[in-house]
Formats: structure tokens, C-alpha cells, sequence
């Protein structure tokens, strides 16, 4: 769930570069065109006296990687007025669609300059001035050296879809309780920006209205805070962006870390840390949870990086040395820091002979549907060299040609203790696999285990089960989808209520006659009582995983009138879930790793909600798709049973 902004276009820089992988300040003066002079005044305005040497060397600190820094200009605060106009408005139905509309009206008077070509001495001086106060006198960042701080503070803005306006004056008050103030009061807390960054934190999680994650917005970011924040929902790049600009305008050493791209799941993810007095950053979760407060603690993650105003020193001297890169890792601007997260280790990885004559390749993820690459390295011989990876991943190494990413190396998991291990799918062989999902069960869903009671199948021959037998019993423990063997005898009314006081929810249940292998349909009935009006009875069987009735007590319950006794063999169901087990009537692909693709196994519609396959080759990485959602995974068959990747 992120988006970031790939560096602008570095041609003219990288021909100038005379040092390829460590860009001068003369190099940047001269790209600087007719901006040059106002860049000028600002080292003259620090040259003068010695006093302001550290202010200097700030000066030429910015500019020398101001190059690789965009920033918006044109009609942008126009688009900021109307749009929080819009947020003001007390009806805010469509509110969204409606400042889509704007933005696409205003996009063609908004336009990205380049930071070095318009910057003005005043803004930079002024600036620069604002960022030495908060780290001398403000008290949270006295424990920052010169180099932290010109990463953590200094920065004439936060992000490159910033505007180049007086952020730091707007915003120093915004979110700034009486609580932030009075914490200079505690020993403990003075001087320390953890506390600080939580009352703050607190303050903007009051300020905007209840949040909706999104994975992409329809109309341009949104860089003021005050407007960011009526709105009822933002991807997690939006808000930690809005975060940065409200932390360091307090001087707050804050920064943006990010994943961009999960190793078990879809998209990628950022989040925000702070700079600690113990030397260490600590992550928190913007707008919502404040450092050490657990954030994604169960997640593994590839690659982690920081968010940086100066430029990664490997990635550019690759750039200038003419190696192309995926379009996935062209973030200049970033550090790895996947080792203040987790155990990492440096992999060597052996290569298809074709591909060991290349200078870099890529390491890649699975991101639900293809390979992702999140990281390069160097080859070496016969292998590649990875450093600094994250453990119990399943990677490949992959190389870019011609802007197509083609697999250079068997698929491998880098387990928990750093042993890598191969993929290579023996096909004199194979392994019968039982699968109930396509995507694995993350804590989202497991979370809602507290409306997952304790079920009863009842039969009777009388519509109002008035005489009714208990024929299954549906523990709560049964997560999302199983199975019920019956060995009763025929009747014609069957239905599903909760135990005791407990509640239960069900998203599809499916009746199997005795000797049958499809499913048999009665006519829907209920008892009238409903506990809501949005989780209907029909949504028992709409075949439709997503939608869910919900029983509770006696009087609650949603059944079926077959029309005559049937003998059933065995009931299963599909619980409230995230849509993504085996669903009857849906079509699956499954595929297994065929050294440089994916090769077709099988393909089956599903007439229970689970599938046999004993068409894939043993000791192999598999992927199963539907024609349902994109959450679907590749995994292996373990200790008979799935583990997924």
C-alpha cells in the first residue's frame, strides 16, 4: 500500500559527472542554468563569516544533491483551496469523485520543475536557518550529529511532490497540544523525542476523521497538511508524508522507511520512524500508533529502506555506468536499513550459465501475480551477490534486458537460520497436494475469530424445527472453510443456528447428497429475527465468499426446504473470511516452476471447497490462480500439508 516518486530524468547530470558514483558541488552549480546565481548567494551568505561554517557546509550539502529533487509549482494552492472547501462541507457524499474532478481539471496548470533550476536563495536561507534552531534549540534533536542531521532535519522539504512553500511555519502549530508543550517539565521526557513524537502523533490521530487505507487515491497528492487531513481516506504513502511534514516542522528528527514490495502479499508498504536518544529509529505507524506500539511485528519483509535527501551512492554510480534498472527499484534517493529490522544475511546465489556474464542482476519477490524486484547485485563468476536480505523469503534472481526481467536463477527460500535452499521440481515424480485456500490466512482475518461461535446444523421434518436433532457441530476453531461427515437419516428442513449466546457468522454452505459430488440447493428459509439489515439470510448461499449472514441465540437462525427428505453425506462451508478459500463453482490454474516459468499442472472447477491435484511434480514451488480477486499465492507441500510463500 504505497506509491512513491521515481527520481527525475538524470541524463544531463550523469554525462557531466566526472566522479561517477559521488556527485560534486560544481556539478550541480552548473546544472543549476540561470538559477546558478541565487545558489551562489547562499554559500556567499555562509562564506562570510566563520561562525556560520556548519550552516556552509549545509548550504553545499543541499545543493550538491539538489539535482535529483523535483518539486510541484503552478496552480497548486488553488487545487488546495477548493479541495478543502470540499472537505468542509457537511455532506460529504461523493466528496471524493468530486475532487477527482477537480484535480483533472487543474492537473494541466500544475507542473514538476526542477528543484535546482528555481529554488531561491531566500527559501533556502531561511530554510536552513529554521532547521539549525530546531536542532540547537528545540531540545528533541540534540543527540543528532551533522550528518544526521542533515538527513533527519535540514531538508528544505520532506518529499519530492512537495511544493516549495513555508511548511515549517504553517504546520510547527499544527498538532500541537498543551500536553506537547508541558512534557519539557519531565526529566525523562526532556530532550527526548519519543515522548514528544507521541503526543503529537496522538494529536493528529484526533484530528482526522476515522481512516480508510486505500491503495491508490484518483486525484493528485494532496502535500498540506491542514487540507490532507479532512480526508476520509489516503494510501499509507499520503499519510506518512503528511506525518513527516508535521513532525519535522517541530523539529523532530522523523523519517519515512518503506517496503516496496511485501514477500508474501500484494503491494508494498511505509511507515514512519523516529531517531532515538539510545542511537536506534523507532517505528511507528502515523495517525495511528505511536513508537513501540506494535505495527506489522508479524511481517517479514525483503528490503526495508529510509527515505533520503541524499542519493543511494551504488544506484548512481550503476546509472552512470549506463546499467539499466527495473522501474520497480528507480528510487534514488533511499538507504537500506533492512538490518535495524530483522536478521539479514549476503547471499551468494548460483546463476543460469547465460547470465554470467552480466554485470548486475536482481532479486526478486512474488507479488501475487509475478516476480517483483526489490534489490540488485553484483555478479561473481558463476553467482550473484545479494547483501544485507531479509530471512524466511522466497526470492529469485532475475536479469533486465532490454526492459524485460527474465529469471536467472532458480527460485530459493533463505530460511530463519540463512541456509538457502533451491526449488527444482523433480518431474519423475509426483505429489499429491490438498489445497483449501489460494492465499494465505493473515492476522485480518484470524482477528475475527471472536464472531466465528459455535454452530449447529439442525434437521427436521417440520418447518418450525420443532422437533429438531442436532446432526453437526461447527467448532469455533473451524476457521474459514471445512467439512461435516452426517451419518443421520433423511429429513427435509435443515439449518444453521449459534450455541448458547455465542454468535455466528457464515458466508456459504453447500448440501452434498449421499453418493454426490455436487452440491444440491433448497429453498431458502429464516426464522424473521435479524440482527442487522446489511448481513442479509439470502447471503448463505449468493456464492459469493465476501458477504455473510449472522445467527445468534434460538431465535436467529437461516435455513433450507429441500422439498422432500434428502440423505446428505456431508455438509461444508465457507465462513466469514477474506473471500479467499476454495469456493465452489470457481475455476483454479495450478502451476508448478519449470526452471525458467511457470508451467500449467492442472485445472479444475472447484465442487467442494477443497481441491486434489496429483498432477504436480514433487519438491517444487507451486502457484494456484482463480478466476476470483487477486489474492492468490505461490507455496510448497510440506509435512503434508501447504506452506505458503
Amino acid at each position: 500500500m504505497m506509491k512513491f516518486i521515481r527520481f527525475f530524468s538524470l541524463t544531463l547530470f550523469l554525462c557531466a559527472s566526472c566522479q561517477p558514483n559521488r556527485p560534486t558541488l560544481d556539478q550541480a552549480l552548473e546544472l543549476a542554468g540561470d538559477n546558478r546565481p541565487e545558489l551562489e548567494k547562499v554559500l556567499d551568505h555562509y562564506r562570510r563569516n566563520p561562525a556560520d561554517s556548519q550552516k556552509y557546509r549545509a548550504a553545499e550539502y543541499l545543493i550538491r544533491y539538489m539535482p535529483f529533487h523535483t518539486s510541484i509549482g503552478g496552480a497548486y494552492e488553488v487545487y488546495y483551496d477548493i479541495v478543502d472547501s470540499l472537505l468542509s462541507l457537511p455532506d460529504q457524499t461523493g466528496v471524493m469523485k468530486q475532487i477527482g474532478r477537480v484535480s483533472d481539471s487543474l492537473k494541466p496548470q500544475i507542473y514538476t520543475q526542477r528543484d535546482i533550476e528555481v529554488v531561491s536563495a531566500d527559501y533556502l536561507i531561511r530554510n536552513i536557518e529554521a532547521a539549525f534552531e530546531d536542532w540547537k534549540h528545540t531540545g528533541w534533536a540534540y543527540h543528532l550529529n551533522f550528518d544526521q542531521f542533515c538527513e533527519y532535519l535540514l531538508p528544505y522539504k520532506c518529499i519530492d511532490t512537495q511544493p516549495l512553500d513555508d511548511w515549517r511555519e504553517t504546520s510547527k502549530n499544527l498538532c500541537r497540544s498543551s500536553a506537547y508543550d508541558q512534557i519539557y517539565q519531565s526529566y525523562d521526557y526532556e530532550y527526548n523525542p519519543m515522548s514528544a513524537v507521541g503526543r503529537v502523533n496522538g494529536r493528529m490521530k484526533s484530528s482526522v476523521p476515522p481512516q480508510l487505507w486505500l491503495h491508490d487515491l484518483k486525484f493528485m497528492s494532496i502535500t498540506r497538511p491542514s487540507t490532507f487531513m479532512k480526508l476520509s481516506g489516503a494510501t499509507c504513502w499520503d499519510y506518512v508524508t503528511a506525518a513527516m511534514q508535521l513532525m519535522r516542522s517541530k523539529g523532530l528528527p522523523v523519517s519515512i522507511d518503506f517496503t516496496p514490495q511485501w514477500p508474501d502479499r500484494v503491494y508494498g508498504h511505509s511507515w514512519c520512524s523516529v531517531y532515538s536518544t539510545r542511537g536506534i529509529s523507532e517505528m511507528f505507524n502515523p495517525f495511528a500508533s505511536n513508537p513501540r506500539y506494535p505495527h506489522y511485528i508479524y511481517a517479514r519483509y525483503a528490503k526495508i529502506f529510509r527515505q533520503t535527501y541524499k542519493i543511494n551512492e551504488e544506484l548512481y554510480e550503476m546509472l552512470s555506468g549506463g546499467i539499466e534498472i527495473p522501474s520497480q527499484i528507480h528510487h534514488l534517493c533511499m538507504q537500506d536499513v533492512t538490518h535495524e529490522y530483522e536478521q539479514t544475511s549476503d547471499l551468494r546465489i548460483r546463476l543460469f550459465p547465460e547470465f554470467r556474464s552480466e554485470d548486475y542482476v536482481y532479486i526478486a519477490t512474488f507479488d501475487n501475480n509475478d516476480w517483483c524486484p526489490v534489490y540488485w547485485g553484483k555478479v561473481r563468476g558463476k553467482d550473484a551477490v545479494f547483501k544485507n536480505m531479509g530471512r524466511d523469503v522466497t526470492y529469485i534472481a532475475m536479469a533486465y534486458r532490454e526492459k524485460n526481467l527474465e529469471p536467472a536463477s532458480l527460485p530459493f527460500t533463505l530460511d530463519w537460520l540463512g541456509e538457502v535452499h533451491y526449488f527444482e521440481a523433480d518431474t519423475t515424480r509426483r505429489q499429491p497436494v490438498v489445497l483449501d485456500r489460494k492465499n494465505p490466512m493473515f492476522q485480518h482475518v484470524f482477528y475475527k475469530t471472536e464472531y466465528l461461535g459455535n454452530g449447529l446444523i439442525e434437521a427436521s421434518d417440520y418447518p418450525d424445527f420443532r422437533q429438531a436433532d442436532t446432526v453437526a457441530t461447527i467448532s469455533r476453531w473451524k476457521m474459514t472453510s471445512g467439512t461435516e461427515k452426517l451419518t443421520c437419516r433423511p429429513y427435509r428442513y435443515w439449518r444453521l443456528r449459534a450455541v448458547g449466546k455465542d454468535e455466528y457468522n457464515m458466508a456459504e454452505i453447500y448440501f452434498y447428497p449421499r453418493g454426490s459430488k455436487m452440491p444440491v440447493k433448497g429453498r431458502l428459509i429464516a426464522s424473521g429475527v435479524r440482527l442487522d439489515k446489511e448481513h442479509l439470510p439470502e447471503y448463505i448461499s449468493d456464492d459469493n465468499p465476501e458477504t455473510y449472514c449472522r445467527v445468534k441465540g434460538p431465535d436467529c437462525w437461516v435455513g433450507f426446504d429441500f422439498g422432500e427428505p434428502v440423505d446428505l453425506d456431508r455438509i461444508s462451508y465457507t465462513r466469514r473470511g477474506d473471500g479467499n478459500g476454495i469456493c465452489v463453482g470457481d475455476t483454479y490454474d495450478i502451476y508448478y516452476w519449470d526452471n525458467h516459468k511457470w508451467a500449467l499442472a492442472d485445472t479444475q472447477t472447484a465442487t467442494d471447497v477443497t481441491l486434489e491435484t496429483d498432477r504436480l511434480p514433487a519438491d517444487g514451488l507451486y502457484f494456484i490462480r482463480s478466476d476470483r480477486g487477486y489474492s492468490q499465492r505461490i507455496f510448497s507441500w510440506e509435512d503434508d500439508r501447504v506452506r505458503w510463500h
